[in-house]
Formats: C-alpha cells, sequence, structure tokens
C-alpha cells in the first residue's frame, strides 16, 4: 500500500494533459469559459499573442490550464496540497468543460509528477546505483532516461542528478529531479470515464515513485498511510 501523504513532498510540477474531440467549434468554447460559463466563478484568466495566436492562462489559487482545439493542459499552481484537493479541482474543470460541451470525447490521458530536490544525490535516496564502464571514472552528475510499460500504461521515467542551476537568488545551486510519466494515448472516453482513468494514472505513477524510493528516506518522509 502506497503512503497517502509524505512530507515533505517535493512535488514541483503534477501535470495532466488530456486530448480531446470537442463536438462544438472551438471559438465558441473559449467564448464561453471567458464570458458565459461557470468558469467564469472559478477561474481568472490571463492572455498573451505569439505567432501563432492568443493563448489564454486560466487559473485559481489551486490549479492552472490551458486550452487549444485538441489539449487541456493543467498543473498545480503556486503549491501542491495532496490528491484530494487537487483532484477535486481537476473534476471541477472537468464539469465546467462538460457543461460547455457534452458530447466531447478523450484520446489521450498523462499524467506527470516532477519532484525537486536541492543538493541532494539521488543515489542516497532511490533504489538505484549508477556507473561508468571505465573502473576509473567517477561522476554525481548524470541524467538517465527509461521508458517501460506498466499495468498496460506506457511510463516515462527521468531521473537527473545534481544538475546545475540559478536560484531565484541567482545563486548557483545543484537540483536533481524525479520525473515521471505516465500514458494512455489508445482511448475514446467520456467525461465520466476520463475522469475514472486520471485516477487510475495517478496510482500508477505513485506505485512507480514508491517504488524506487530507498526503504530509510521513505521513512524519513513520516509517511501517512
Amino acid at each position: 500500500m502506497n503512503p497517502t501523504k509524505i512530507t515533505p513532498d517535493r512535488i514541483k510540477d503534477s501535470i495532466i494533459e488530456l486530448k480531446v474531440s470537442f463536438s462544438q467549434e472551438f471559438v465558441l468554447i473559449l467564448a464561453h469559459l471567458i464570458k458565459y460559463s461557470s468558469a467564469t466563478k472559478y477561474y481568472k484568466y490571463t492572455l498573451s499573442s505569439n505567432q501563432q495566436g492568443n493563448n489564454y492562462l486560466f487559473y485559481n489559487d489551486t490549479i492552472k490550464f490551458q486550452i487549444t482545439e485538441q489539449t487541456i493542459a493543467m498543473n498545480c499552481n503556486k503549491k501542491y496540497n495532496s490528491w484530494i484537493f487537487y483532484f477535486k479541482e481537476v473534476s471541477k474543470l472537468l464539469d465546467v468543460i462538460n457543461e460547455i460541451d457534452d458530447k466531447l470525447l478523450f484520446q489521450k490521458v498523462g499524467v506527470r509528477y516532477v519532484s525537486s530536490y536541492l543538493e541532494t544525490d539521488l543515489r542516497s535516496i532511490l533504489k538505484f546505483n549508477f556507473s561508468f564502464n571505465f573502473p576509473n571514472i567517477s561522476s554525481d552528475k548524470f541524467s538517465f532516461g527509461n521508458e517501460f510499460e506498466y499495468k498496460s500504461s506506457k511510463v516515462f521515467m527521468s531521473l537527473k542528478n545534481k544538475i546545475s542551476e540559478i536560484s531565484y537568488e541567482n545563486k548557483p545551486v545543484l537540483t536533481s529531479y524525479i520525473d515521471i510519466d505516465i500514458i494512455n494515448d489508445k482511448l475514446d472516453l467520456d467525461i465520466f470515464e476520463v475522469r475514472k482513468q486520471i485516477d487510475t494514472q495517478h496510482d500508477i505513477e505513485k506505485d512507480i515513485f514508491f517504488g524506487i524510493l530507498d526503504e530509510d528516506y521513505l521513512k524519513s518522509l513520516n509517511p501517512v498511510y
């Protein structure tokens, strides 16, 4: 059984991306989001422009999302609280979209979590060994990617150890990342089925994440079951 909470969780991004087929013209979908639907009660928005056109970013304190003719992409805003609170906002957003277009279908679901670890060597917290084939060479900086299938989902996992970055204080820091993306891209789901699929893929995300953590490190995070 996976924990329902760890402290701290180190989650930087909790991205959910959906490929969608709307039954209405996209300009009408966008107009309803901006002016006419219940979205106006729940979300503010900002507008930016580039060569491809206008980009709208909708947000509240918990979630932010962008919508195009084929995708809905959402992420936590400011700080990730817990799956319970985040999934509640995801579900509310789906209800709003369904209110505008109740015949839309979803072909792809992606659930991606990125956790960041400042000044941390991933080898000290993961069940992972990394070494060169050359015995006289050692390094504590690496980037490792892997792709596999788990519970009928595609898993893309990236581990980055001690990457040189510039902090908000404009100081050099070393940051490590665990990036796990769970994808199903041969779907044909309605609004109710996609909600269940998102939750299922989040469970798979947790299986992978907690499965690679060192047991002693996991205990240090005060897990709640």
